[in-house]
């Protein structure tokens, strides 16, 4: 099993083994299967970018934004800016 199967959800910089790197979003299916999708990629219509579990193409993972700060950002949106916990723009907890 590669241990990009356990990345924890968000938002990565994905270093291929073909060379170059993509930005990428990774998510998990119902059944906590990783997946992941490149989000700096364009289609041409015919041929969609779609999300994928094959992490064999990839080479490393550098987060860029965990599902933690994912949450802390909706709540800045939620309650108008402010952290519900520590009441600052940005957020110290």
């Amino acid at each position: 099993m590669s241990e990009f199967t356990m990345l924890p959800l968000g938002v990565y910089r994905l270093y291929w083994k073909a060379g170059g790197s993509s930005l990428a979003a990774v998510g998990q299916n119902q059944d906590r299967t990783r997946w992941f999708v490149p989000i700096d990629w364009t289609s041409d219509g015919d041929n969609p970018v779609v999300s994928s579990t094959e992490w064999d193409d990839v080479l490393s993972a550098r987060n860029i934004l965990s599902n933690r700060w994912i949450a802390r950002i909706a709540n800045h949106q939620v309650y108008g800016g402010h952290c519900p916990t520590c009441g600052n723009k940005v957020c110290t907890t």
